[in-house]
């Protein structure tokens, strides 16, 4: 059923037996939830069972196909999962028109920006915030540090960011900014 399927994706991980599942573009520790819809579908109410499903998962924990290390989950340094896609930074960087493709199980991503990549959004209302909050000399420091935070992997370098100033000068308004970039 798993094998054949467009619609359901699972893995296992080797380590610790929990079961996967990929859904809406994003890898979810969830993977007994969906195997039981699966299996409800296929079978129909009346021959689904807890047995079946017990069964279902057992046979899922042994079975080499789906078996995944968990260091093989997360997208590729460099690639970021946003709302429309898997983004890569590289290619945006250079404006290139083809940054961003529809996300596949394969990319196994863990999370997804809540946001749309569009190449030929405004970033004129942004970048004037910036620069008024911001001085001019810490701009560029300030960008890297966010951009820092869509690293993924090995962080070579351990930094933190302090905003300082009186009430009422954007520090505030900054992070929110951030953080609606980020999500959750």
């Amino acid at each position: 059923l798993i094998k054949q399927s467009d619609e359901y994706h699972v893995r296992c991980d080797e380590t610790n037996g929990t079961i996967w599942a990929y859904d809406a573009g994003i890898w979810k520790p969830d993977g007994d939830t969906q195997l039981g819809y699966a299996c409800r579908k296929t079978l129909g109410p009346v021959n689904y069972g807890q047995n079946v499903l017990r069964e279902l998962k057992t046979q899922v924990r042994a079975d080499p196909y789906v078996a995944i290390d968990r260091e093989m989950f997360g997208v590729e340094p460099g690639k970021v999962a946003v709302e429309n896609g898997l983004l890569d930074l590289r290619k945006a960087a250079n404006e290139g028109c083809d940054a961003v493709r529809p996300l596949q199980p394969a990319d196994y991503a863990l999370s997804r920006l809540p946001v749309r990549y569009d190449a030929d959004a405004s970033t004129e209302l942004c970048e004037k915030f910036v620069g008024d909050v911001i001085e001019a000399d810490k701009i560029d420091a300030v960008q890297e540090y966010v951009g820092y935070c869509l690293h993924r992997g090995e962080m070579p370098f351990g930094r933190a960011l302090l905003l300082v100033g009186h009430g009422a000068n954007g520090k505030t308004t900054f992070l929110n900014m951030v953080r609606e970039l980020l999500g959750d």
